[in-house]
This record gives structure tokens, C-alpha cells and sequence, in this order.
């Protein structure tokens, strides 16, 4: 449920970057395709500078300023026509605008890269890292590792099957459910955690940042109601899910 709810977060919350690897048959790009019109996939992780931030010709804005979730399925295909493409992805990651041409453009979309990851996790983790399926340009950058607020453990979700995991009970009609989502993105919860969440010396400023984001989306997919008080050990659950998903990185 907690890998379920961490994939939910960049619906919620602006200018979130996220990565999730797994193997294949768990749902990764199925959420971002077919649950909310508020997303749009990039299918085999082909894009171009124009159609991801802006049309210099025309002037037309691109997808991050278009969607509240663009995600990149295949994430190992990621590429740009362009050679300062990822660093202008890597740009908006960190600040949530762009400069093309003497703009600069402000976006709140948040970012989800997907993708398959079918080694055993352990031993990659003794041989490289967990973002190895990464094209080079990203998979050799820290600072790029830096701007991911969370890497979710795709490993740790079953794979889906009707039988098992489909459910018979009444749910939210999937439109009705993005709509509860964009409408959640436009408040903060961090303050939940102000005078209760000490992170230590350990976290520098971009961890602690992505650690006080993925708490507020996870606080707005659990209590959406922001006069309900968060209970001392449901927001322990929910920072331990958020310092795990950043460890990751």
C-alpha cells in the first residue's frame, strides 16, 4: 500500500521528481496513463526540448506547464533532440523553472520516471546503484540523483492479476479522483511536521527538502482534510516511508 501511495505523490504535490524501477507487469506506467487526464505519458522516454518546455518559434508552452504529471515510461530510453536537454530537465528539477531564449519560465509539473529493473536488488546494490537502467547522462550525474525526491521500490510491488488484486467493493470513479487530486496541490502540508520532524546533521538542504515533499503528499493522500490533526504514529509511518524512498537515491 505504501509503494501504491508513494507513486501517488507527484499527482499531489507540485514540482515533484520521482523514479520508480521495478520489474515489469506492476502497474508503473498504467497510473500515470489511464487514471487521471492531469498526466501524460512519454512513451519509449522520447522527448523534445519544445514539446517538454517551450516552442521558442511559436511560443507554445510545453508539457510541465500543461500537466500536473508528465512520466517518462521506459526510463532507460530517456533522450532529447537537443544536447542541453537534460541539463535544462535537470534545471527545472531543482527550481521549478526554465530559461529558454531571455525567459524564464515558472511550471508546476512534477516529473515520474518509470522503469524496469529485473536484477537482484542486493547484489546490484554491491556492484553499482539502484539507478543503473538510467541513461548515462543521468545515470553519472549526482547532482541529477539530487533533484529525485524519492525513488520507489517497484520490487516491492506483487505483479497485478485479476484474481488477486482486483477489487469487487465499491471505489472513486477514477475522474473524480484526479480531480481530488489537483485540487490537493495547491496547499502545502508540510507544516505537519514543524516542531516534530528532527532530521539530524546527516541531511543537507536538497535531503531535507525532498524528504519535507514527499511528506506533505503522503500527509495529503492520507488525511486530504487539512483540519484533521496527523496522529505521533501515523506521521512516524509516513516519515519513515519518505526518509526510505531518498535513501534510495
Amino acid at each position: 500500500k505504501l509503494v501504491a501511495l508513494l507513486r501517488m505523490v507527484p499527482f499531489v504535490e507540485r514540482n515533484y521528481s520521482m523514479v520508480e524501477l521495478g520489474p515489469r507487469g506492476t502497474g508503473k506506467s498504467h497510473l500515470f496513463q489511464q487514471i487521471s487526464p492531469y498526466s501524460h505519458l512519454i512513451s519509449g522516454g522520447k522527448a523534445t526540448v519544445a514539446k517538454m518546455f517551450v516552442n521558442n518559434a511559436s511560443g507554445q508552452r510545453g508539457l510541465v506547464c500543461q500537466y500536473d504529471v508528465v512520466c517518462f515510461h521506459e526510463v532507460s530510453g530517456i533522450s532529447f533532440d537537443q544536447k542541453d536537454g537534460v541539463n535544462i530537465m535537470k534545471g527545472y528539477m531543482a527550481n521549478g523553472e526554465f530559461s529558454r531564449g531571455k525567459e524564464s519560465i515558472r511550471a508546476e509539473g512534477s516529473i515520474a520516471m518509470v522503469g524496469n529493473l529485473d536484477v537482484d536488488v542486493q547484489h546490484q546494490q554491491r556492484i553499482g546503484h539502484l539507478l543503473t537502467p538510467l541513461p548515462p547522462e543521468m545515470r553519472d550525474d549526482t547532482a541529477f540523483h539530487d533533484r529525485i525526491h524519492a525513488y520507489v521500490p517497484g520490487w516491492e510491488f506483487p505483479a497485478l492479476s485479476a484474481r488477486e488484486h482486483f477489487t469487487d467493493h465499491f471505489g472513486l470513479v477514477s475522474d473524480f479522483l484526479s480531480e481530488c487530486w489537483t485540487k490537493l496541490r495547491s496547499r502545502s502540508r508540510m507544516s505537519v511536521v514543524e516542531n516534530r520532524l528532527f532530521l539530524g546533521g546527516a541531511f543537507r538542504g536538497r535531503d531535507i527538502e525532498a524528504v519535507q515533499k514527499t511528506v506533505s503528499g503522503l500527509t495529503k493522500l492520507l488525511f486530504p482534510n487539512p483540519d484533521v490533526a496527523v496522529p505521533d504514529e501515523d506521521l512516524e509511518q509516513i516519515v519513515r516511508v519518505a526518509l526510505e524512498a531518498r535513501r534510495r537515491v
